[in-house]
């Protein structure tokens, strides 16, 4: 089992415990972004998270647009899709896609656009992904040995 195995069991166990005792709503999705929000180095963390947050607030956005007009209906998630996707892909977010989905289909999911709803997405985001960023900012084996000896062979 490696550490980042370790990492994110710690970060995900977390991040539901935070999301309980805060007393949102669907503390699944704290673990899941936890999940999603574990990387390999402090710097790849730090971007990440970056970049999943304002994919997901972008994808919040367009969400709540295509719910809205079109409803709560099962084509208008291919809307959300279709339309969503290659948006954060051109701007270079492709790392939050997935993590923008979990948030938008929980809003579907209530099939409630409203403000406290809204909020309660917002806060498991940040709560999920800081979980993460805490938990991979808080212990990153160093390398240096490792490449010690492959210089030396």
């Amino acid at each position: 089992m490696g550490i980042r195995v370790v990492k994110t069991a710690i970060a995900s166990v977390l991040a539901l415990y935070l999301a309980h005792f805060l007393g949102f709503q669907n503390i699944m999705s704290a673990g899941l972004l936890a999940i999603l929000g574990t990387d390999v180095t402090r710097k790849k963390s730090i971007q990440s998270a970056v970049t999943r947050i304002a994919a997901t607030f972008l994808g919040l956005l367009y969400g709540i647009a295509v719910f809205y007009v079109f409803g709560f209906h099962l084509w208008a998630i291919a809307i959300y899709i279709l339309g969503a996707y290659p948006v954060l892909s051109r701007m270079d977010l492709k790392d939050g896609i997935v993590t923008s989905s979990v948030i938008v289909l929980q809003l579907f999911f209530r099939e409630d656009l409203s403000l406290p709803t809204i909020w309660n997405q917002i806060g498991l985001l940040f709560i999920g992904l800081g979980s993460a960023m805490a938990v991979n900012l808080a212990y990153m084996p160093s390398w240096d040995a490792q490449i010690r000896k492959q210089r030396e062979r």
